[in-house]
């Protein structure tokens, strides 16, 4: 019994001797690694003097991509649609660029997206005063080694205004734009171009009242007459089709009409019944 334990005691320590080397070296090559891409990061934002409020280019190219995930609920009162979107942008800094071979084969850093220059996109027709797409204290960019930076935005709750045309309830369809461009850069400072060729609809969540028909984009550029510059601005339009559904429509606003309708004629004959002709 003695020698089973023994046996058992030095297949343990044995074992732990062979593979303290591997963790040791395997721990030694994380914290060189994380070491090397604090001194990356410290290298390309504050010993390079990076400025975040400065364009890196004279023309910026910006891709942005439209993820479409759900029809909220429709305003129709206001003519509001509210609708949940991923709004994701790409563009190039060529102040972020660095040789991976320098830094322990790091090709891609995440760092806080404030602390970069990220452009001034904005859903022009907004309902509230939300309009902007502003990076959160907590989000982070991706940065490629080639000085490319992806902004990955979070699913954003958008309320923008649709002009709404009822004439044909509970047959009617909506066509409602969501227009995105710059605040303040004029299409010779910020090139707006679509990172994919359509919306994307990847989990899209169905709406209970309204059935999505299609999702489109288009760009085109404008100029506004009363702007300080004689330039044009980018307009990125993303354009929703949708259906109402008439059977969720009839059952939630037709037939308690009608209910309600009935109920009212017979409280009015009974009432004139009783008027007529007394209770007997």
């Amino acid at each position: 019994m003695k020698e089973m334990l023994h046996d058992r005691f030095f297949y343990f320590y044995y074992c732990l001797y062979l593979l303290l080397p591997i963790l040791i070296v395997g721990n030694d090559d994380f914290n060189n690694k994380m070491y090397e891409e604090t001194q990356l990061i410290r290298m390309l934002l504050k010993e390079k003097d990076y400025l975040k409020n400065v364009r890196p280019s004279q023309t910026v190219i910006v891709d942005i991509r439209f993820v479409f995930n759900q029809i909220i609920s429709m305003v129709e009162k206001e003519q509001i649609i509210v609708t949940n979107c991923f709004v994701d942008q790409k563009w190039t800094d060529s102040r972020l660029i660095w040789n991976p071979l320098d830094y322990k084969n790091i090709t891609w850093i995440r760092i806080p997206a404030v602390s970069v220059w990220y452009p001034d996109t904005f859903l022009y027709n907004t309902a509230d005063n939300a309009g902007f797409l502003l990076p959160q204290d907590s989000q982070n960019v991706i940065v490629s080694y080639n000085g490319t930076i992806f902004w990955p935005l979070p699913l954003a709750q958008l309320r923008t205004r649709c002009r709404m045309t009822i004439k044909h309830f509970p047959f009617d369809e909506q066509t409602c734009d969501m227009i995105f461009g710059s605040w303040s850069h004029t299409s010779s400072l910020i090139h707006y171009r679509f990172w994919e060729k359509s919306p994307e609809l990847p989990q899209y969540t169905p709406n209970n009242e309204w059935k999505l028909l299609a999702v489109a984009q288009s760009i085109k550029t404008v100029q506004y007459p009363n702007w300080v510059e004689p330039d044009t601005f980018f307009e990125i339009n993303f354009t929703i089709l949708i259906v109402r559904k008439p059977l969720q429509a009839i059952y939630n606003t037709v037939v308690p009409a009608l209910m309600l309708t009935i109920l009212t004629l017979v409280s009015f004959f009974t009432t004139l019944k009783v008027c007529l002709f007394g209770v007997n």
